[in-house]
């Protein structure tokens, strides 16, 4: 609008705190030549650095870059990259066939956790699918528990608000949706949680975790500890369980499963809130694994 001819303003909005509109000041990222030189396959130096993003319309001071308010697309220090290879001219970057012979196959993490579907099959289970995204009170309060939660800046939907940390609240949804079908229901899921972790590039850590749970008139402790000793029998484990205290579970009917001294989930029955808020009618009992941390032990 500005190029066209038009005059721009800024304005101060109050929503909360005080805020300017538009927003102006660039973002910074940080590139180092190195980096560049790794992505490209060539050497990228320091000078070319500092004489080709400026072409692009971004600042260089040192290894930051000060990335312009509008370019909106630049979210990595790859993204940098890229305008350096487009500014240096893509008939420059030297083409070559990588020296490497791969063979593709299956991930040994895949094998392992289709091996825990086989097994949980077996056993009359059915195995479930559901969202990464939820809602925070599916989360905490349905489940009469509290933990961080990574919650959407924009949700556009109350029932898909945060990232899912937990398992067992996407079955308790499944159980709610399906009360019009037979019982016993057995469940099982596997699936993405994830929670805070400031080791990652990204301040998030993805984990794969496994939830069941049964819901019939006589679901208890005993049951589903067999379905979790059935599975660590097959898998060739020595665990342990310990009384353990969880806010979903009826006290004194929960315990805690330990492998190599590593505690890697909970199983108990069902708290009778916990089963009202999901407007369930039968008594539930469940267990939460994490599955990774099982792949790594039985990988060892």
């Amino acid at each position: 609008l500005a190029d066209a001819g038009g005059i721009v303003h800024q304005v101060s909005v109050r929503a909360g705190k005080k805020q300017i509109f538009p927003a102006l000041t660039p973002q910074k990222h940080a590139l180092t030549p190195m980096y560049a030189s790794k992505l490209l396959g060539q050497k990228i130096s320091d000078a070319d650095v500092k004489r080709l993003l400026p072409r692009m319309g971004h600042e260089v001071r040192g290894n930051e870059v000060l990335v312009p308010c509008y370019r909106a697309d630049v979210l990595h220090p790859c993204d940098l990259v890229e305008d350096v290879a487009i500014a240096a001219g893509y008939e420059h970057v030297n083409a070559e066939i990588p020296n490497v012979a791969t063979v593709a196959n299956e991930s040994a993490r895949v094998i392992f956790a289709r091996r825990v579907s086989h097994l949980l099959i077996g056993l009359g289970m059915l195995e479930t699918n559901t969202f990464h995204l939820t809602s925070k009170e599916a989360q905490t309060s349905l489940m009469l528990a509290e933990m961080p939660l990574v919650e959407l800046a924009n949700s556009l939907n109350s029932e898909y608000t945060s990232m899912r940390a937990w398992m067992l609240p996407s079955l308790m949804d499944v159980l709610k949706t399906n009360k019009h079908h037979e019982y016993p229901q057995k469940l099982f899921g596997i699936g993405t949680t994830f929670g805070f972790d400031k080791t990652q590039e990204t301040g998030i850590a993805e984990r794969q975790k496994l939830a069941l749970v049964s819901s019939h008139t006589k679901a208890d402790y005993t049951e589903i500890r067999q379905f979790v000793e059935f599975l660590l029998d097959r898998l060739g484990v020595i665990y342990s369980f310990k009384e353990y205290a969880h806010p979903s579970c009826i006290q004194g009917r929960c315990a805690s499963l330990t492998i190599d001294k590593q505690e890697i989930g909970f199983l108990g029955e069902l708290h009778p809130h916990a089963i009202r808020n999901w407007e369930l009618e039968l008594p539930g009992a469940f267990c939460e694994l994490d599955l990774d941390a099982l792949f790594a032990l039985v990988k060892n």
